[in-house]
């Protein structure tokens, strides 16, 4: 899923703004939005939260969905969120996609998943 949200990130750089959290830095942040599970992304218009993304997390599916929100060229790809920039970023741009996560969760599934596959 990381991949898949870099990768979306790279095709739609300058055109959409792809943001993350890591929810173990920014815990103030997760609870503000009530993260419970991780991966959770979120869709943010005009400074406030607009929606839940339930889509498919596969590169093609993250971007036809960013694309589907029409916002304007941005400069940036994927941005790093914490507490000093999170509230401009979402104020300052018409659509951000955030991703909520943890790394712990994305080491123990990668661990998983070799172990099985």
């Amino acid at each position: 899923m990381k991949q898949d949200y870099m990768d979306a990130a790279t095709e739609l750089k300058g055109k959409m703004v792809l943001a993350e959290v890591d929810c173990t830095e920014e815990t103030e942040i997760a609870k503000r939005y009530d993260i419970k599970s991780y991966p959770t992304m979120k869709l943010f218009r005009n400074g406030r939260f607009n929606e839940n993304y339930t889509g498919q997390r596969l590169k093609s599916q993250i971007v036809e969905y960013m694309r589907e929100q029409n916002a304007p060229p941005i400069p940036n790809h994927v941005i790093s969120l914490d507490a000093e920039n999170f509230n401009s970023v979402i104020r300052n741009n018409d659509a951000v996609f955030v991703k909520f996560f943890t790394p712990y969760v994305i080491a123990v599934s990668q661990s998983i998943f070799s172990t099985y596959h």
